[in-house]
């Protein structure tokens, strides 16, 4: 089959080029893994991670208060998914309640921690996810070590803290 890009408004040669990326990010996507950056591509086929997702997304299907914790990437991400799927002022009418703890500032982190300590006194359902790929995130952990201190207060705390991090990393077996 041949094509013609006499009046293409993309030059044949460029058109050529970007068929070749093309197959080497297919080629790329088909070994994927959590190894190298095509890890997204690897959730379609991890079926086991959906389940455990799935159990705990159940688990917690109660929640009246989420608090999500990280920097970067580790948290923008998330809060485009939110937007995309719940609308932009998504966190003025959902259940449960979203917030991100995505900066140190002294005054934003005060009114999380008071609505933590709000939700824990009225013994609230609370779950607080921290996110670090690394588990090493020197602002993540500082947020997620304050946040801590309030959450111990309730019984099997443990339960109410989700994990988002590398295995084996320093935040793996935290609580």
């Amino acid at each position: 089959m041949n094509y013609d890009f006499t009046n293409a408004a993309v030059p044949a040669p460029a058109v050529t080029t970007g068929l070749k990326a093309l197959r080497k990010a297919f080629k790329e996507a088909e070994n994927a893994s959590y190894e190298n950056n095509m890890a997204s591509v690897a959730l379609l086929d991890d079926f086991d991670l959906v389940n455990r997702a799935g159990a705990l997304a159940k688990h917690m299907k109660d929640v009246e208060l989420l608090i999500i914790v990280g920097i970067g990437g580790s948290n923008l991400g998330t809060v485009a998914v939110a937007q995309a799927v719940l609308g932009k002022h998504f966190a003025t009418h959902t259940t449960p309640r979203v917030l991100f703890a995505d900066t140190v500032d002294s005054a934003y982190t005060h009114d999380i921690v008071s609505e933590l300590q709000q939700a824990v006194d009225a013994k609230k359902n609370v779950v607080i996810n921290v996110v670090s790929k690394s588990g090493t995130t020197t602002e993540t952990i500082a947020l997620f070590t304050v946040l801590l201190d309030v959450i111990k207060k309730v019984p099997h705390y443990r339960d109410s803290i989700v994990v988002t991090t590398d295995k084996g990393s320093k935040l793996w077996n935290v609580g």
